[in-house]
């Protein structure tokens, strides 16, 4: 460099340098030995590391980046059969992807999908629902990346949550959802970053919550057990027969029932709030109590009548309130009726579809001043209850008039006579 020569001496001694002026060396000056300089010529430019990222994962889409290399490149799915091109951007968009699910995309050099240059994995976003119960449910949001905010969409008017859930560290979040509606489709839409914005849905979730049931188990003649299903948390049940309160159940799934009428239909109805508003009924059930035989006949009585004739007769017509059907009624309370006579025998056990019977001139005669029993019960499709209690009575009735009297007259003194009247067993 600078013009000046390097002076070589005898070809047996070895080269020197001479000093610049001042002492200063040539390679201090810039110059350089010539086989430095040949080797600096020759050596190949470094080149980029070709590399392949991802970025805006959602539950069914992503972007794939790639840096450190021009022209067109391709890509596809590590074991796929499709192979897209790209013939100048640096980036891809992804479609079509499902939820929860791990990727691995790959780039290439050739149409082909031979060469690869570079890959990148990535997990798609999942949100599910699960415990799903009449009013309740558990969200469930995997495997983020940035913050992000949520809003239920349908039924539309949900507000829009996303403070709790900026996520700095954690991927997974869940979100228990209470006060839903039975039998409702839902569906909570999540975004990245806060605010609900449109154009920023990142993955979505729909689900119907099931309808509460109520049902009657374990039904005797008063007794039922009621139990509810797809419900947690309190419950309050009402039934349909009057003066039925409103009873909370607080942790329960079941509720005994006591106290309950013989063959009786009865309508209980479940609410998931106090005071069993009817807009807050969640299930419904009817079931019908045992039926059993019927009660015995109440009130017995009996009503006597003189019938003149050859020979007099007095006509019985005994009554009776019929018992409690006790829900098996086939054909009305179909009582049946016995009567026992003065030698205190049982008359044969007679059916009748009334709630009296004569024993008139033409189906008997009382023995006049007899004393008599008689008593009733009653029937359905389950059997014959008990007898009622026994009734006593007399068969007599207080005398007629005596007929007119006749008078005669005598010595100082008018003679009086009648005909006695008919003693009618008394």
């Amino acid at each position: 460099g600078g013009g000046d020569e390097m002076a070589i001496r005898n070809p047996r001694e070895p080269a020197v340098l001479r000093p610049f002026p001042g002492g200063a060396s040539r390679f201090a000056r810039g110059c350089l030995p010539l086989f430095v300089l040949l080797a600096l010529a020759v050596a190949p430019a470094a080149q980029a590391q070709t590399t392949l990222a991802h970025g805006d994962v959602t539950e069914t889409t992503a972007t794939l980046t790639i840096s450190g290399h021009t022209g067109a490149w391709y890509h596809g799915e590590q074991g796929g059969s499709t192979c897209t091109s790209i013939p100048s951007a640096t980036t891809a968009g992804l479609a079509n992807l499902t939820g929860g699910t791990t990727y691995t995309w790959k780039a290439y050099s050739d149409s082909a999908c031979a060469t690869e240059l570079a890959s990148t994995t990535f997990t798609t976003i999942s949100y599910t629902a699960s415990n799903l119960t009449a009013t309740t449910a558990t969200l469930t949001i995997a495997n983020l990346t940035a913050r992000w905010s949520y809003k239920r969409t349908t039924p539309p008017g949900g507000t829009c949550w996303g403070l709790i859930f900026d996520l700095d560290k954690d991927t997974d979040a869940i979100q228990n959802e209470v006060g839903l509606t039975e039998g409702t489709a839902y569906t909570f839409q999540a975004y990245s970053g806060a605010g609900c914005t449109a154009g920023k849905e990142i993955a979505d979730v729909s689900f119907t919550t099931p309808e509460a049931t109520l049902v009657a188990s374990n039904i005797t003649k008063t007794t039922a057990t009621l139990t509810i299903s797809e419900h947690t948390g309190a419950w309050w049940y009402k039934g349909s027969q009057s003066g039925a309160t409103c009873t909370s159940v607080p942790s329960s799934t079941t509720a005994n029932l006591a106290s309950l009428t013989k063959g009786t239909q009865y309508t209980y109805k479940a609410y998931d709030m106090a005071n069993c508003a009817a807009a807050d009924e969640i299930a419904s059930h009817t079931f019908s109590t045992s039926p059993d035989k019927p009660d015995a006949p109440t009130g017995l009585g009996a009503s006597m009548v003189f019938i003149e004739g050859s020979p007099d007769r007095i006509q019985v017509t005994m009554s009776w309130t019929p018992g409690a059907d006790n829900g098996a009624v086939v054909g009305g309370n179909n009582p049946r009726w016995r009567r026992k006579n003065p030698q205190s025998n049982w008359l044969t056990d007679t059916y009748t579809t009334e709630s009296s019977i004569v024993i008139s001139a033409n189906s008997g005669t009382p023995n006049y001043g007899a004393t008599m029993e008689f008593q009733v019960r009653s029937g359905n499709s389950v059997g014959y209850g008990a007898w009622s209690a026994l009734h006593e009575f007399k068969v007599a009735l207080t005398p007629a008039a005596p007929a007119a009297p006749t008078l005669t007259s005598g010595v100082k003194q008018i003679g009086v006579s009648w005909t006695a009247p008919k003693d009618r067993g008394a």
